[in-house]
């Protein structure tokens, strides 16, 4: 499951580290490359389904951070 981190745009790159141990995942760019600043802020971070709700609570407090959610997996329909 994915945890999806919306930062702030000043303070929330620079705890990129923190944010990742805290999650126990590595965190990455939803949109790598890209020049628009609002979608510079969007991070993603894959987790186990059991954890994800967790994780996402214990980032949503840090300085730097927006938002925190979960997105279930992407599935094919029927």
């Amino acid at each position: 499951m994915q945890v999806i981190l919306i930062l702030d745009a000043e303070s929330g790159g620079k705890r990129l580290a923190s944010l990742s141990r805290k999650l126990g995942a590595p965190l990455k760019a939803m949109h790598p490359g890209t020049s628009d600043a609002g979608l510079r802020k969007y991070f993603t971070a894959e987790v186990g389904d059991a954890e994800a709700e967790e994780a996402a609570q214990r980032v949503r407090t840090e300085a730097g951070v927006e938002a925190a959610y979960t997105k279930p997996a992407d599935f094919a329909p029927f």
